[in-house]
């Protein structure tokens, strides 16, 4: 059954035509003229965090994840690129990538209440994809600083220097308990999930299939894009099983979400003129 937000998502502004259309499926979204990527949702399934363009540059915004209320800009970077939005496990900070002026990339946090952006790496290297500890108190993230991207981690406060996790590549990490192991992509380039123990140690192949940008660890399993469909893997039984597949006849793209119950799925969906935001439930 197709969900469709509230009249002000996405909020409308300078670079954001906002409209409603439905595809024959019933499934209804609005469009945002390429504004509206990476989504995010809160621990407590409340708010979507999110980047978008409306500002006249790049930055992470934040409103309520079922349109209900306005979105705030947490963040003023002005700078030619921000991605990947994370919230902490509390709900009260955000982790993200964000370009300087010269095109590299490096680790920010943003205060959700304060609005206050901490810069957490200064290497003189390419740095993304940062995603939080089960605990809180780890940042994992990429880092080519070594000359080829590998998992370092950090601590969330800043404090400290970093550690670096993966030896044989690493792009993109999430953590799968606490304290245990993280999953990870080990190139960009190529499908497939890894697991190293969070301090390092054995990288270990897991699973054939996830990309880069297009996996999540959930409470329910690992979930993945495979085309349209949105796939979910458990390790116990070993199984794979589709969870959703795209109604609107395309596969998503820059980034997906999905409600902590996993009873419905946020994604975006770009095309020659619009970035779309779909929401389902499940």
């Amino acid at each position: 059954m197709a969900a469709r937000l509230g009249s002000q998502w996405p909020p409308r502004g300078p670079l954001t035509t906002a409209y409603t259309v439905t595809h024959p499926s019933g499934l209804e979204c609005y469009l945002s003229d390429r504004s509206f990527t990476w989504p995010s949702l809160s621990p407590d399934g409340d708010r979507l965090a999110f980047t978008s363009q409306r500002s006249g540059a790049s930055e992470v915004w934040v409103g309520s994840a079922d349109g209900g209320e306005d979105a705030i800009r947490l963040t003023h970077r002005d700078g030619p690129y921000t991605k990947m939005p994370r919230w902490s496990p509390d709900g009260t900070k955000i982790t993200f990538s964000s370009a300087d002026a010269d095109g590299r990339r490096s680790i920010y946090l943003v205060d959700v209440t304060s609005r206050v952006t901490t810069r957490l790496t200064t290497a003189a290297s390419e740095e993304g994809r940062a995603s939080w500890s089960r605990d809180g108190r780890w940042i994992y993230f990429s880092s080519d600083r070594t000359g080829r991207p590998e998992i370092w981690k950090r601590t969330a406060d800043g404090q400290g220097i970093a550690s670096q996790v993966t030896f044989q590549g690493g792009y993109e990490a999430f953590e799968i308990d606490v304290g245990g192991a993280l999953y990870y992509i080990r190139d960009r380039r190529e499908d497939g999930l890894w697991s190293v123990p969070v301090d390092g140690g054995e990288e270990r192949f897991v699973l054939a299939g996830p990309r880069e940008g297009r996996w999540a660890i959930t409470a329910h399993g690992v979930v993945f894009q495979r085309g349209r469909q949105f796939l979910r893997w458990r390790s116990r039984p070993d199984t794979v099983a589709t969870v959703y597949e795209t109604e609107t006849g395309k596969q998503a793209s820059l980034g997906f979400t999905f409600a902590p119950n996993m009873k419905s799925v946020w994604w975006v969906q770009t095309d020659r003129r619009t970035s779309d935001l779909w929401i389902a439930d499940l």
